[in-house]
């Protein structure tokens, strides 16, 4: 079998993806498998044959868009080809495909249980992507928490990302934050957005109102107020597509399957360390959101707090301990002897941070870490990547 990857355009350079891929990738290698990447445009023309090399047509695809995977199922609906989706709900209408997916719907409930339990009665959901089939299911499984007699307040507490991420935090602010207990961020980018705007609005997060989100990314853990989160375990994502893809292939007879893969639960700052409470006993069922189309992964505040997460993922720890040394106000010869490194060596590795930022300089990149980061917080950081090389 040839493992063939498709991913969304505009997720596949989000640390969501590349856990996902890197997943994938890390079975293949386990199993000696080969593996081909191609084309996320619909619209491209493909050699199937040549890609599945006479083998069995499965098709992995990863991303998050409802619009681009409809596109994408009707250009390749005759090519008699298997598809796996990662991190999609299929369509509706649609037949014979196989999903890998993180249990939003439980993770949901896992968030609004647990703060709800803390005596939280009213509880917003926050930055809601409608073309966004894992926002969908958050959606779904938010409403349906709430009793019949509570739904059409409960949907006035759900604020939907309908044009941009600072938009959708704005309009929390103005209407919401002091009337609710405690907010569920659609992810850990809205999170980041959203407190920094309740910063402004002089609310504070957890003293005037809890705050948890869904994601665990590195960024959401070094945030000055770090999150808790419904951690999703993106690279068990991609494992468990391979091994969806490796069933199907040694049975030829099944159309399709169906995998979930749980979350974890973990409690930090932002909802003030309180440990959780118990599971309640039952839920409501609710009816499917309508879909309008949002590019989530084209809003400046969305790349700018992924570029950030994309940096320190891609720093080491030297390169962590030069930036925490430079926010302390240290000189480059102190901080080069601090460090045991030639000054050369030092602004080497400096310039070589600020090309992949496509920054201009020293007190630019300052500028821009310390809308994320503290000193602090990068020393938080670097006992995170040794503690992972250990």
């Amino acid at each position: 079998m040839a493992l063939v990857i498709m991913t969304d355009p505009d997720y596949a350079d989000t640390t969501w993806c590349r856990q996902t891929v890197g997943g994938l990738l890390a079975e293949a290698s386990r199993k000696r498998q080969p593996h081909r990447f191609v084309p996320g445009d619909p619209a491209a023309a493909r050699d199937w044959d040549a890609l599945f090399a006479g083998g069995r047509r499965i098709l992995v695809v990863v991303g998050t868009s409802v619009v681009w995977i409809r596109e994408l199922l009707a250009r390749i609906s005759r090519d008699k080809i298997q598809v796996v989706l990662v991190s999609l709900q299929a369509p509706a209408g649609t037949s014979g495909i196989s999903t890998v997916l993180m249990d939003h719907e439980r993770a949901t409930r896992a968030l609004l249980t647990y703060l709800a339990g803390l005596g939280r009665q009213r509880i917003a959901l926050c930055g809601i992507n409608p073309n966004s089939s894992a926002d969908r299911l958050k959606e779904n499984a938010f409403r349906a928490f709430w009793p019949e007699s509570e739904q059409a307040a409960a949907q006035a507490r759900i604020f939907y990302n309908n044009a941009s991420v600072s938009a959708c935090c704005d309009r929390f602010c103005r209407r919401q934050p002091l009337q609710c207990g405690a907010v569920i961020c659609a992810n850990d980018v809205v999170a980041i957005a959203l407190i920094r705007q309740l910063e402004g609005a002089g609310i504070r997060v957890p003293q005037d109102l809890l705050l948890a989100s869904f994601g665990g990314t590195l960024l959401g853990r070094l945030n000055r107020t770090p999150l808790t989160t419904a951690s999703l375990d993106h690279a068990e994502l991609g494992r468990q597509a391979f091994a969806a893809c490796q069933y199907l292939d040694e049975n030829p007879s099944v159309l399709s399957v169906s995998i979930k893969v749980g979350c974890q639960l973990i409690i930090r700052a932002s909802t003030n360390n309180l440990p959780p409470p118990a599971e309640p006993a039952g839920f409501v069922q609710a009816a499917p959101p309508a879909v309008t189309p949002i590019d989530f992964y084209d809003d400046p505040d969305v790349q700018d707090i992924l570029a950030m997460e994309n940096f320190i993922g891609r720093c080491d720890e030297l390169d962590l301990q030069i930036l925490e040394g430079l926010l302390r106000g240290q000189t480059y010869a102190a901080l080069a002897e601090h460090l045991f490194l030639a000054e050369n060596a030092l602004k080497y590795r400096l310039r070589r941070m600020l090309d992949w930022l496509g920054l201009a300089g020293r007190q630019t990149l300052l500028e821009y870490l310390s809308r994320y980061l503290s000193s602090d917080s990068l020393q938080k950081a670097i006992r995170i990547k040794l503690d992972e090389r250990s």
